[in-house]
């Protein structure tokens, strides 16, 4: 598989409370298994434990709301790092271009 680095770790959290990072990518293929590593930010101004979890668009339409499209999260709160493992289903529309990581505080609903 391929590594990809999605770092932003020096501002504790994005404007709005979200971060595009839509012009990095990584080339996904479907029926691979692939992993993934989220780290908590600790230390001073951070916001610890964190909970996170990742979706991706399988079917390109845009949405990450489909079923099946929550490739993991973590089981509950992290205060150093998470790893898990996720495949992508060989159903899946070739090369799945977008995905959607996030991290919060607190879990809320939508979660």
């Amino acid at each position: 598989g391929e590594t990809m680095t999605i770092n932003n770790s020096n501002s504790n959290c994005s404007p709005n409370g979200f971060g595009d990072f839509t012009a990095m990518v990584a080339d996904l293929d479907a029926g691979s298994t692939y992993s993934v590593t989220v780290d908590a930010l600790v230390g001073a101004g951070s916001y610890s434990p964190q909970f996170a979890q990742v979706w991706i668009d399988l079917d390109q339409n845009g949405s990450f709301e489909d079923a099946g499209e929550k490739m993991l999260a973590t089981p509950g709160s992290m205060t150093t790092e998470f790893t898990a493992n996720f495949t992508i289903p060989p159903t899946a529309a070739i090369r799945p271009r977008a995905a959607f990581v996030r991290s919060a505080r607190r879990r809320s609903t939508p979660w």
